[in-house]
């Protein structure tokens, strides 16, 4: 079955967001459930998805799996029983959108990453992977990829206008950058700008330069379009979602529960 076939035949799933490449090998097929693995090359990790329509059948596998696994999108009535297992929340994120755009200015002046400056945006998310949860930098290929439209983000998500905005110093080395892409072109509501990524070197912070680019990146969204914008960010990530939320984004009421056993 494909991946659309599992999330309407099972109640409960974590195969949000991802692409048919990302389930992985299916270790466990039936009628009770279906259980994946996949190794995410940037946070060099095992990923353990499931469809079913009952935890017992999901805890029948845990138990016998040895393996240090990361598990996403885990249902709030699973953390309980999977606490037991000896799993503990890793990261919370949750969905922020805003919907308001008449304070966005359009604007055309911003400075695009270069497909030769992958590997110093990379370096760049690496250099801060300590400071939220689940954020563990993206590689020189994905940035390659996001930029010259082949990742399956962009393909999958049918984005448009993908780019990498960026800030820099004097010595013209990157010192922020903000990833964007529009989708929803079909929507009856508009486009929507998806803040991707927005990264500020440890060195640079407390400057304003955050702030900065994600006003970058929705005056970008607006210029192609957009009529509202999304972000994912952890919800223990205060500073950032303090600055999310003053610029007039606001949650959604459920959020992405990951755990994995520490």
């Amino acid at each position: 079955m494909k991946l659309n076939d599992y999330i309407e035949k099972f109640k409960y799933h974590s195969l949000s967001y991802i692409s048919e490449q990302e389930l992985g090998d299916i270790i466990f097929d039936d009628e009770n459930k279906m259980i994946s693995i996949f190794f995410d090359p940037e946070q060099e990790m095992l990923i353990l998805r499931y469809a079913v329509n009952n935890i017992d059948d999901l805890i029948t596998v845990l138990k016998g799996e040895k393996r240090k696994v990361l598990i996403p999108f885990v249902d709030p009535s699973f953390v309980s029983d999977l606490k037991q297992l000896g799993y503990e929340v890793r990261s919370i994120f949750k969905d922020y959108f805003k919907r308001d755009f008449s304070d966005v200015e359009k604007s055309e002046g911003f400075t695009e990453c270069l497909i030769s400056e992958s590997l110093e945006a990379s370096k760049l998310t690496h250099s801060v992977i300590n400071q939220s949860r689940g954020f563990f930098g993206q590689s020189e290929i994905w940035f390659k990829t996001w930029m010259d439209g082949t990742s399956d983000d962009v393909k999958d998500m049918g984005l448009k206008h993908q780019t990498v905005l960026v800030k820099k110093d004097g010595q013209k080395k990157i010192i922020g950058l903000v990833v964007v892409g529009l989708y929803g072109f079909d929507s009856e509501s508009g486009p929507t700008v998806w803040i991707r990524e927005l990264v500020v070197d440890q060195n640079y912070q407390g400057m304003g330069i955050g702030q900065n680019l994600l006003s970058d990146g929705l005056s970008y969204g607006k210029a192609h379009g957009a009529k509202k914008a999304f972000l994912h960010v952890d919800e223990l990530n205060e500073n950032a979602i303090h600055i999310y939320r003053k610029f007039g984004f606001y949650p959604t009421e459920d959020g992405q529960i990951d755990m994995t056993k520490s």
